[in-house]
């Protein structure tokens, strides 16, 4: 059903108004709200950002892949598959069964580290995404500066007063910010918690939010020299200049 008015609330001789009335129209339009509304961002939420200027949005981690059923049955080194036929009870089995799951419970839980990456956690993938939304936060709160010298040497400063190393930056051979930390990252220590993963991260978080995908800078993050004060490097390049 379709309705015009020739002076729809009063706003004026000449304005005009089209009203649409229509079931299929109000039922897209409700499914639609149904799809985005889970993606928006709560009103306390969006009051601590430009209030407190934080970002208090639940953090989404990926902790792994793969099937974690078969990571589990083999930690605990038991077969946790169902039968697939019927067999006679047997409580000694059982309980011979119950107490090597708790043994190896019991050594899995004093090894707390590695234990997680034997049940399938990916601590480096999840320490970087940790270090990506601080980034992500510190950018965040610089959004204000323009200037993008200024921007990085703002980043740079309070890198450095946090205590996690070195930031520079140089024109050779392309724009780039070199990252420095204080110690040196042990990716094959499996007993030490990858908070290398995480500093990085904190760096590519706050580079890709300041510079978007969809924006005109491109962001290529190499190895650097493997020196202390250069482990890892963002080059920045205009869209433009690569095509």
């Amino acid at each position: 059903m379709l309705n015009l008015e020739s002076n729809p609330v009063g706003r004026g001789r000449e304005d005009a108004a089209l009203s649409v009335v229509s079931k299929q129209f109000a039922v897209s339009q409700a499914n639609l709200i149904d799809a985005i509304w889970p993606e928006a961002i709560p009103f306390e939420q969006a009051v601590k950002r430009f209030t407190e200027q934080q970002i208090v949005d639940p953090l989404k981690i990926e902790i792994g892949q793969g099937s974690f059923l078969e990571k589990l049955r083999s930690a605990l080194g038991v077969d946790l598959s169902l039968p697939e036929e019927d067999t006679p009870f047997d409580p000694d089995a059982m309980i011979k069964a119950g107490i090597e799951v708790n043994t190896a419970r019991r050594k899995l839980a004093k090894n707390s580290l590695s234990s997680l990456t034997i049940l399938g956690f990916d601590l480096e993938k999840m320490m970087r995404q940790v270090g990506r939304r601080v980034g992500e936060e510190l950018a965040f709160t610089l959004r204000g500066i323009d200037d993008q010298i200024e921007f990085l040497n703002e980043m740079m400063d309070l890198w450095e007063a946090a205590g996690l190393g070195t930031l520079s930056y140089d024109f050779d051979p392309s724009f780039h910010v070199r990252v420095g930390l204080n110690e040196m990252p042990e990716p094959e220590n499996k007993e030490v918690l990858p908070l290398w993963e995480m500093d990085d991260g904190i760096v590519e978080g706050a580079l890709m939010s300041r510079y978007p995908e969809e924006g005109e800078v491109q962001i290529n993050r190499i190895d650097g020299s493997g020196e202390l004060d250069d482990l890892w490097q963002y080059h920045l390049i205009m869209k433009d200049s690569t095509e």
